[in-house]
């Protein structure tokens, strides 16, 4: 017992270690030049985040709303930007704060891949340790693309060593094996983090109960149902997961009653919640195949899930196969979450459902890892038979590792370097709305200020109807009365934003001489000028 704790205690060390130096890889801030440094395949994400934890720590945001889509409902789950903001608010470096988070919640989420699968199996140690192998180096056909172009024979260290990017990043450049599938959104989404630590946590409570025959009180099971609601404010499609996977665990295990009280109060702690992100729901429901190529076919779903889960299929199917009825029900749990993610749409983008598809692949690295020891266990071809597999299983997470650590840093300049930003921190009021336009890295949101409508991903992701606004904007930007200044300041605009050189995403052509003889010029440099209403 002492030896298995001393093992507890190394890999959890290990553990948090690893992710602090994996979490500063993608994202950090330069104090000597006051500027964000962003992973280049964290670019995309992180001006929704850093938007967010700024309207906290810089703005006054107390009653959430999005900075990109004020004055409605705030349609995302919010509370780990909202920890990171109170913590930059009280003094704690934004990079520190939101790493520091990140880094201690993904090393719980590794520490309970470890142990899970070691309670379900009766194994020790070995079966954790593989399955956290297994989980950070996910299984795809990748590796066969970069043999492909190396060369077997002429491979070298440094090939792998220097690799700069992923092989494969579906679906954005149009190949089939995803980067979904690889630590990208781990690194993109600290809340997705969060959410299957704390989901993992629940699950591993509800098993502890189950696999030892004790009894769960009805109370406990109230109080599981109203943390697995709370855990919307984290990531809401986790939160939903883990009582999915939850109720089926307790109604394979034969708790139907405990499963009604754990079912019913989630279902009442969750309203609020569900109903805000149900307003204005639109997109379709029914989507097969995830993002399989359409029209979707039987054969294509096959191939598409082939090249990006590889040897892993038959492994799993060989663990399935070994494993007793009870571990069988406790992957049928999660298998369910693999069968919604290719038949519904549960968010406003079809890519989202990546998250259940990943909660799915933590339970299957736990039945691939009891398979690769169970061949180990057997005679010498099976155990040369399980090294093999082993080692094809984790090459592509291998590469896609070193992607992570050589990838580009793409700086963004803040406050005081940006004078702009510097402005607008200390000479506008926290809850100022500013009508600007769409920009990725939005200095009136790094401000900790609204803007009326914010870039076009920032606000589709939460499923706003933007249309409306994106004429109103035009409207405005190319007023010739003053009536259209009156609109804006009734919609609660103070400040106008006109760009003093050619900008991307801005097309409009507004009157610089009707603004500069109809409004007061709040700031202005060589790149904005700035009008208040």
């Amino acid at each position: 017992m002492r030896s298995k704790n001393i093992i507890d205690i190394f890999c959890l060390i290990f553990f948090l270690f690893f992710s602090i130096w994996l979490f500063n890889k993608s994202f950090g801030y330069i104090k000597e030049t006051h500027s964000f440094r962003i992973a280049r395949n964290q670019v995309g994400d992180f001006g929704l985040h850093l938007g967010l934890i700024r309207s906290i720590s810089w703005g006054d945001n107390w009653t959430p709303e999005s900075p990109f889509y004020p004055v409605a409902p705030l349609r995302y789950h919010f509370a780990i930007d909202f920890i990171v903001g109170i913590l930059e608010r009280y003094g704690v470096r934004i990079d520190y704060a939101y790493n520091g988070v990140s880094s201690l919640l993904f090393a719980i989420l590794l520490y309970f891949i470890y142990k899970i699968p070691q309670l379900i199996f009766r194994e020790k140690a070995t079966i954790g340790i593989v399955s956290v192998v297994l989980f950070l180096f996910p299984s795809t056909l990748s590796w066969l693309e970069f043999i492909r172009t190396h060369g077997l024979f002429n491979l070298r260290i440094t090939d792998i060593w220097n690799l700069p990017d992923y092989i494969h990043k579906g679906p954005f450049d149009g190949s089939l094996i995803s980067i979904y599938f690889s630590l990208n959104p781990y690194l993109n989404q600290r809340h997705l983090v969060a959410g299957m630590a704390i989901g993992l946590i629940v699950i591993y409570i509800i098993l502890l109960s189950l696999l030892n025959n004790k009894n769960i009180s009805s109370r406990k099971a109230i109080i599981l149902g109203i943390s697995t609601s709370l855990l919307l404010y984290v990531h809401s499609l986790i939160s939903l997961s883990t009582f999915v996977v939850s109720l089926l665990l307790l109604v394979s295990f034969n708790k139907k009653k405990l499963a009604i009280y754990y079912g019913v109060a989630f279902a009442i702690s969750s309203f609020p919640f569900i109903k805000t992100m149900m307003m204005g729901l639109s997109h379709q429901i029914v989507r097969i195949g995830f993002l399989t190529p359409q029209p979707v076919t039987i054969l294509k779903m096959l191939e598409y899930w082939w090249v990006n889960l590889g040897i892993s299929i038959p492994l799993v199917i060989f663990g399935f196969i070994k494993a007793t009825r009870k571990q069988q029900n406790i992957f049928l749990s999660f298998l369910a979450l693999f069968f919604v993610a290719n038949t519904f749409q549960l968010s406003y983008r079809i890519e989202h459902n990546h998250s259940l598809i990943n909660y799915f692949l933590i339970a299957m690295s736990w039945f691939v890892a009891y398979a690769l020891l169970q061949l180990w266990k057997s005679d010498r071809l099976k155990k040369i038979i399980s090294v093999i597999s082993f080692v094809i299983l984790i090459f592509s997470g291998i590469l896609n590792l070193m992607a992570v650590k050589n990838d580009y840093q793409y700086i963004v300049a803040d406050a005081p370097t940006n004078p702009f930003i510097e402005w607008i921190r200390r000479s506008t009021d926290k809850r100022a709305v500013f009508l600007s336009w769409e920009e990725q890295y939005d200095p009136v949101t790094l401000a900790g200020r609204r803007t009326y409508i914010g870039h076009s991903y920032y606000t589709m992701v939460m499923g706003y109807d933007t249309q409306e606004r994106k004429s109103f904007t035009k409207f405005v930007y190319e007023a010739t009365s003053i009536d259209a200044f009156k609109s804006a300041k009734d919609r609660g605009i103070q400040y106008i934003v006109i760009p003093n050189t050619k900008t991307p995403n801005f097309s409009y052509l507004p009157h610089v001489t009707f603004y500069d003889a109809t409004l007061p010029i709040a700031y202005k440099d060589s790149f904005v000028t700035v009008y208040r209403l």
